[in-house]
């Protein structure tokens, strides 16, 4: 089964050099390091949206902070622990907000060591992400087909209260903060629609987290 490849998250409020200084903070517990960074804009080939030359070495979450307050949209390649390969962290201003995207490939999800069995390294970089920026949300299923987009929580709340979102998505990580939805509404709704193998836990930083990955 092919691994869905993008995360979305909840707009923040925070500028951008903020988010990257809190980012930077969250993967020193997980064998994580910066290692390049490119411009994001609309000078590209096509004329979308995405990477504007090439990447630059960058080694530094300081550096990386103030250069996006120069280029105002960044991409930053992390490093993950080893035979974990890399992936990229996606930044962009949307009005007076900050959007933020991760894209993955399966080998940032199933590899092991003598530090990380298959998946830890994802549901630990998920939940410490989460975490270090505040976000309302964050989702990775097979449903995200934008990677430059928000992720619009209202439409994963409404899909969870329809019975429709944990049985019909495999592979798929959802995490929602605790004052957008009532502790007893969400244990419910898990009990009655989770398929086998579900797990759903709360975090002491304040967050549901259902995740189906396997």
């Amino acid at each position: 089964m092919a691994t869905p490849d993008v995360v979305q998250f909840v707009c923040l409020s925070q500028d951008p050099r903020t988010v990257i200084e809190a980012l930077g903070g969250a993967l020193d517990t997980l064998d994580t390091e910066l290692a390049a960074i490119a411009r994001l804009g609309y000078d590209t080939e096509d004329g979308r949206f995405g990477f504007e030359g090439q990447e630059q070495r960058c080694t530094n979450f300081a550096v990386a902070g103030a250069q996006v307050a120069d280029w105002g949209d960044i991409a930053l390649q992390l490093l993950l622990p080893p035979g974990g390969g890399a992936c990229f962290v996606y930044l962009w201003r949307q009005r007076e907000t900050t959007c933020l995207s991760v894209e993955l490939h399966a080998g940032n999800l199933y590899f092991e060591s003598e530090e990380w069995e298959n998946l830890q390294w994802v549901r630990s970089f998920l939940i410490a992400t989460n975490a270090a920026l505040g976000t309302v949300g964050s989702a990775y299923d097979a449903h995200r087909d934008e990677l430059f987009a928000p992720l619009n929580l209202g439409k994963i709340l409404e899909a969870l209260r329809a019975g429709t979102l944990l049985e019909t998505v495999p592979l798929s990580h959802y995490m929602i903060r605790h004052d957008v939805i009532a502790a007893r509404e969400i244990r419910a709704l898990v009990e009655r629609d989770a398929p086998p193998g579900f797990r759903y836990s709360e975090t002491t930083t304040g967050y549901y987290v259902l995740d189906n990955l396997y």
